[in-house]
Formats: C-alpha cells, structure tokens, sequence
C-alpha cells in the first residue's frame, strides 16, 4: 500500500463520527461530562434544565479541581446547542423533534456513546494468553468449516470435534473430575463478554437511527418531490431491502431479532450468564458491569422493540399521506406555487428598481359554449317489475325428498330438535344431539344449522373460553360417505335454552 492510499485510509476514519468527536478541541471536558452526566446503563434522554445545571456545576467543579484546565467560554443552553447543532455538534441531538425554541429534551448520540466507551475501555486490551489463541484458533476453523468445500475435509473436522466430545463425555459418565477454567482466563473472557454487550445494544440503535432518517426522507419527498406516491414508496421498499439485505447492520439487526424470538436459548443465556456472574473472578465487576451484564438480554430486547417503534412510524408516516383526503389537492397546490416562485424569481432577475406589473383584480370572464347537463330521471331509481309467478311443475314425492336431501339446511327443524333434547336432558352437548340425529339428518349443513341456532346464545363464546372440542359424524347427502369433524363443544344453560325457544316461537309467528 502506498503513502497516498493509506493517508486516504486514516483520513476516511478520522472523518468517522466517533473518532471526529474525540478530536475536538475540548474533547477531554466533554467526554468527562457526558460521562458523568450520562453514567447510568440505560440514561439516554435528559430534560433541558438537568443538562444545563449539571453541565455548568461540572465545569466549575473541573475547574476548581484542575486549575489551568481550558474550558469552554459557553454555558448552558449556548453550550448544549453547540453540541447538537454548533462547531461541536454530534454528542447531542433533540428528542422526539424538540427544538431550541420551545421544551426541549436532550438525547446522547450513538457516536458519543461509542467515543465515551472508547475512551472508557483504552487500555483494557488483554495479553496473549492460551485462551486467546484457542479462541483465534477455533474461530478459524469453524469458518473454513463453513466455506470449505472438500467434503472429506468436513467430514474430519466434525468427526474430531464428535470425538473430543465424546471422550469427555465418557470420562464424566465414568467418575472423572471436573475440570475448571482458571481464574485468570474467566477474567479475560469477561473482559471479551462486557466488550461484546457493550457495543451490541448501540449497533442496534444505529438501525433504529437509519429507520428515523428514512422516515423523514420519506417525508419530505412526498411533501416536495413532484414523482407520484407509486415511485416514491418503490424508492421506500429498494433502501429497506437494501438497509436488511445488504447493509451489515441492518443483516445483523435481523439476525438478533431472530435469536431475541427463540425463548428456549434466551432463557438458557440468563442461566448460564447467572452462572458467570456467580464465578469468583466475576466478584471483581463493577456494580454497574455487573448489571449490564445482567440485564443484557432485557436490554437487547428494548432496544429491539426501539428500532420497531421507529419502523412502525416509518408505516405510520405512509398510511397518514395515503389516507389524506386533499393528497391530490395538496400535490397540485405545491405544485403550482414553485411554479408560481419560480417565474417571480425569472421577473425579479430582469425587473428594475420601480418596474410595476399590472395585475387584474377581477378574472376576465371565460366563453364557454352551452354545458348539456343530465339531470336525474326517477325512471332510473324505480324497482324493477314484481317477477312472473313460476309454473307449477308436477314433482313425484320421491323426488322432492331428493331435492330436499340435497339443498341447504332447516334452522328451524334443527332448532325444535334441539330444545326437544334440552328439555329431556339439560346437560346434552350438541354433539350429542347430532350424533343420535338419524342418518338423513346428519348432513354436514345440518350441522352449520346446529351452530346458527346456537348463535343468539352465550354457548358458541363459552366454548371458545373453555377451549374442549367434541367429534361431528356427518353423512354424504346420497348415504355413500361418512365424515368426521372436529368442532368446538356446545353447552347450553337455562338461559340459553330460553332464548332457543324465544328464537322458535319468533320463527313461527
């Protein structure tokens, strides 16, 4: 690599946010107040006069302690400005649209989140150890054992991998002693385990960030961008698939939403975390290690449903511009006021000092020829002619029981077989009921009509509650099939029955 490719390099990542923010002038203040203001584990959001009071009795606080320090001349609502929109923007930014003009609340960026971190865990960087190695090593054949494509090759690796299991899983069934990770090698995983926890939670606020830009992306096109609402909202769905598919954050937000849903290995991850935490070399912790660590599972879950919450309001921002009423008017109107500012910019370049344009303050009249008009005609709404009474067509009984059998259900049969059966036994289910019912009034209709008659009562909703289901024997309308179905369980009280009767005699009037 030459010089000037590797300047380019360097140069790229100190124009990245977090290294940007460090090399400010008064980095070393800042840092030291936001870590002080911002020191609890989940404190992301401070109200406006919190801020500004802690802000200023920590500067003098450095002050006082540190003569010579150079600080900086602002303070209060000056300086938090400064740090959102200022020469020292990037720390802060305003919560939920607040502005300097009105309430506003403070929220830490995730940029400064990882600069306080950064500055945090300098010089936290572990020797060369044997566990270190051992985990380089394995990580390095797990992943040719992903890409490989000798067969035979992972074929021997997993065979070794199966062998070394085994063998040790012989030796405990057989007696053998456990063997214990030293103390100094759990220090160093912790170590790992705390890096890993502490840089999760922010990785996944990043997508939540993206998700809040798309939205106002979304939003300010379709206030002023003259494409139609189709190719906007295409535009939408290309940057979401490329921001989940493509992007490594965004390939890592869903990979972590995916293991957050699996309950069986997030509850086994609190197990053996309390297993950690309980080792003595976990006794060392700090306080508030020791609760991130705890709490790292609630905390990746939060921070999940976050970054939902800012795609929901992407989904929200959609439906309000879709469902608006005037969305046409509105796009119209825009449209011709830039027109309208437009040729008044094209006037105002060629226009002199007293140039005057006549405007009529009356619209001169518009001929138009003779509009036809169509006006309502009764004949259109009137109902259509009473139908011709049919013919009557002779029909053997035989073959009117044949239609019959092969049209749709009698409520009113079912009805008056049902509380027939109630009256004699009260506690009867309605399989009960059809499964005695002869072979000719099995049909599977005459089971929907069953469970129509039923749907005045509280029965159908009390089987949903208590959730028991009971078998239906249904018969074929021509006799040559019998079918069982499962359906829920339907049972009657006094009330119920009350209204099956109310219901027959409302049906017989």
């Amino acid at each position: 690599m030459s010089v000037i490719a590797r300047y380019h390099d360097v140069s790229g990542a100190f124009d990245r946010d977090t290294l940007r923010l460090l090399h400010q002038k008064y980095a070393p203040v800042i840092v030291a107040v936001l870590g002080e203001v911002f020191s609890e584990d989940d404190q992301r959001v401070v109200a406006e006069d919190d801020l500004h009071d802690q802000v200023d009795f920590l500067l003098e606080q450095i002050g006082d302690a540190v003569p010579g320090t150079e600080l900086p001349q602002q303070r209060g609502r000056a300086l938090a400005y400064s740090w959102v929109e200022g020469a020292a923007r990037g720390w802060l930014r305003y919560k939920d649209g607040s502005t300097p003009s009105g309430p506003t609340t403070y929220e830490i960026t995730n940029e400064a989140l990882d600069a306080l971190r950064y500055v945090r865990e300098t010089g936290r960087h572990a020797m060369v150890s044997e566990s270190r190695v051992k985990d380089l090593i394995t990580k390095v054949q797990d992943t040719a054992l992903m890409i490989s494509e000798d067969r035979e090759r992972r074929i021997g690796i997993l065979s070794t991998q199966i062998e070394k299991l085994t063998e040790e899983r012989d030796r405990l069934l057989a007696g053998g002693d456990l063997e214990f990770a030293g103390t100094g090698e759990v220090i160093e995983v912790l170590d790992q385990i705390l890096s890993e926890v502490n840089n999760l939670p922010s990785d996944i606020r990043k997508v939540g960030e993206l998700f809040a830009d798309m939205r106002e992306q979304l939003r300010q096109e379709f206030r002023d961008d003259d494409r139609s609402t189709g190719e906007v909202l295409d535009l939408y769905r290309q940057r979401m698939d490329a921001l989940l598919n493509n992007d490594d954050r965004g390939r890592a937000f869903v990979g972590a939403v995916e293991l957050l849903q699996k309950t069986g290995m997030m509850r086994a991850f609190a197990t053996d975390m309390d297993i950690v935490l309980a080792h003595e070399a976990a006794q060392g912790l700090k306080p508030e290690e020791r609760r991130r660590l705890k709490r790292t599972s609630r905390e990746l879950s939060r921070e999940v449903q976050q970054v939902m919450v800012s795609h929901r309001h992407i989904v929200q921002t959609i439906y309000s511009y879709l469902s608006a009423p005037d969305r046409i008017q509105a796009t119209e109107l825009r449209t011709l006021l830039r027109e309208l500012d437009r040729r008044l910019s094209e006037r105002k370049a060629v226009a002199k000092v007293r140039s005057r344009v006549p405007i009529a303050f009356v619209p001169a009249t518009i001929e138009l020829d003779r509009l036809r008009t169509n006006l309502a005609d009764p004949a259109d709404f009137a109902a259509p002619p009473a139908a011709r009474p049919h013919l009557a067509i002779p029909m053997s009984a035989e073959e009117q029981r044949e239609l019959l059998r092969m049209g749709g259900p009698d409520v009113d049969k079912m009805r008056g077989i049902l509380i027939t059966r109630l009256k004699a036994s009260p506690r009867a289910t309605v399989a009960e009921v059809f499964n005695a019912l002869p072979r000719e009034d099995r049909r599977l209709v005459d089971l929907f009509a069953l469970f129509e008659a039923s749907a005045d009562t509280m029965a159908l909703r009390r089987s949903h509650t208590v959730g028991m289901t009971d078998r239906y024997l249904t018969v074929h309308p021509l006799g040559i099939e019998e079918r069982v179905f499962e359906a829920p369980r339907l049972t009657y009280t006094d009330e119920d029955r009350s209204v099956l009767i109310a219901n027959m005699e409302r049906a017989q009037q």
